[in-house]
């Protein structure tokens, strides 16, 4: 699960498996990813966002979209690029999407006041990674703290 406060965002990246990545230098993204929205209270802002335009996108803006030559903010391309889909925050919402397309959320504006943060879970199949390890798992996490 992925916990979330007003003011924070998951930034523009592409799931994969992080151990392929450290065996082999190959980004391998999963069949599919998704995320099922589990905050039961009024939330604005908080979207959902995957960009049409998979691994060319990613490509050219890189991880966590810092590699745009031009220095454009991933962010400032939502509403004039229409390779964007963008799927408004719902409780109970679950979106799947191809594995190779890179996504993001956008900031969470404010959360009702009955919730302190939000909760949502991620999920990617593994089935092109041989049952590595995602970028979300437990295990990649603590590989990347130490």
């Amino acid at each position: 699960a992925l916990g979330a406060t007003e003011k924070s965002q998951v930034t523009y990246h592409l799931d994969y498996a992080e151990q392929v990545r450290y065996e082999t230098n190959r980004i391998v993204p999963p069949a599919l990813a998704g995320t099922l929205q589990c905050t039961p209270t009024e939330i604005r802002g908080g979207e959902y966002c995957a960009h049409v335009g998979g691994l060319e996108h990613y490509q050219r803006y890189g991880y966590k979209g810092i590699k745009d030559a031009n220095h454009h903010n991933v962010l400032d391309t939502l509403s004039n690029d229409p390779g964007w889909i963008r799927i408004p925050y719902q409780h109970n919402r679950l979106t799947i999407q191809s594995g190779h397309l890179p996504h993001l959320s956008t900031p969470i504006e404010s959360i009702g006041q009955d919730c302190r943060n939000n909760d949502d879970v991620a999920a990617n199949d593994s089935v092109n990674n041989n049952n590595k390890e995602n970028e979300h798992t437990t295990t990649t996490a603590r590989k990347r703290v130490i």
